[in-house]
């Protein structure tokens, strides 16, 4: 496969090289790290990527500042009709917004 090189160093990573990283975890310390050497201020960061199992929908990758590691989550069937999912800012996303926005800190914080 074999992709144009933009005008973006991150773009050509997420292209090129986020690909051959050996996990899901790996992919997302990594692309932490390319982040914040650009000087981005990062508070947490999570992926989630959809696999075909009996038992499991996803498996969720997360990580909070402050924290050494990225965490490996499993995301069970059903989990769309708990109250959890629901009246989170995923469902939203998963239904089609194209962004959520929140306070998450102060005294207008909301954190579902």
């Amino acid at each position: 496969m074999s992709f144009g090189m933009s005008n973006d160093p991150l773009i050509d990573w997420l292209l090129t090289e986020a690909p051959t990283r050996p996990s899901c975890q790996n992919v997302l310390e990594s692309l932490i790290g390319h982040l914040t050497d650009e000087g981005m201020l990062l508070h947490r960061a999570a992926l989630s990527v959809g696999v075909l199992h009996p038992d499991l929908l996803a498996k969720t990758y997360t990580w909070e500042r402050g924290g050494r590691y990225v965490i490996e989550s499993d995301i069970h069937h059903g989990i769309q009709t708990t109250d959890q999912y629901l009246d989170s800012p995923f469902r939203l996303l998963n239904e089609g917004e194209p962004f959520v926005r929140q306070r998450l800190v102060g005294p207008d914080a909301r954190i579902d």
